[in-house]
């Protein structure tokens, strides 16, 4: 199994976070990616760079994994 490293983006600033990503990318420590954003209108686009439909299944299952434990850990915050 991978070893999940969260990445610490800047959360209110859209443009500064794909550019850290970026950056990442640029010295070669990301290799591919899937991405799912959010438009002005609702819309959701997506998009996905050397990474076949395994490797994509693989990340879509890391990213829900951090959200579940996200709404967990907000559950247990509330009580």
């Amino acid at each position: 199994m991978a070893k999940v490293v969260r990445l610490k983006t800047p959360q209110n600033d859209v443009i500064a976070g794909l550019e850290y990503i970026l950056d990442l990318a640029r010295k070669g420590e990301i290799t591919s990616f899937i991405f799912a954003g959010k438009s002005k209108d609702g819309s959701v686009v997506t998009a996905h760079q050397n990474a076949d439909a395994y490797d994509r299944q693989e990340l879509v299952a890391h990213l829900q994994v951090e959200v579940n434990l996200a709404a967990v850990e907000m559950c247990l915050h509330d009580q």
